[in-house]
């Protein structure tokens, strides 16, 4: 019985893995952008996306451009975007995750009742008149393994594994010394 209650008293104790890292693509017609979201768990299924790596490709205008974070209710003082990325899909509501590539384009990636759009804004301040929409499709993937949870569930199935094999031996030893 005490060797259960150590086996659950660690189970209780272990942090829950996650994965904090996302790999995204959105694509439209002749627009892409693809990279990596970084962000903290905040509920069930949900991150707030702190930071952002990749390229960004409008139509055939090279070089590509590094994309840089935008903080929250920041899209440029119009748009309030809150960041959040969910793991089912929509994977962004309505107000969407914002980042900007070089010093002027501000884009903000968002859910609404079209489908996955970037809105991009090139001029300050952004208004309706002056922000594109671009429609698109948005992939979403974790990024798999996660060394974190590949160790806990090693040393978990090896606890595991050795308290069976301790209950094991002591079954047989009880067996042999009444016999």
């Amino acid at each position: 019985m005490r060797i259960l209650f150590r086996i659950g008293l660690a189970l209780l104790l272990t942090a829950p893995a996650r994965a904090d890292s996302f790999n995204f693509s959105f694509v439209s017609r002749d627009f892409t952008v693809s990279g990596t979201l970084y962000g903290n768990l905040v509920s069930p299924g949900v991150y707030f996306i702190g930071s952002l790596t990749g390229t960004i490709n409008p139509g055939k205008e090279p070089p590509l451009n590094e994309l840089n974070y935008v903080y929250p209710g920041e899209f440029n003082g119009v748009l309030n975007n809150d960041n959040l990325l969910f793991t089912n899909e929509p994977y962004v509501d309505s107000f969407g995750i914002s980042f900007f590539a070089g010093q002027i384009v501000y884009y903000d990636l968002i859910h609404d009742q079209t489908g996955y759009v970037l809105l991009a804004c090139g001029s300050s301040p952004c208004t309706g008149s002056n922000i594109n929409r671009i429609p698109g499709t948005l992939e979403v993937s974790s990024t798999i393994p996660e060394p974190p949870s590949l160790l806990l569930m090693a040393s978990g199935i090896t606890l595991l594994g050795t308290q069976m094999r301790r209950i094991a031996r002591g079954r047989f030893a009880y067996r042999r010394v009444r016999a």
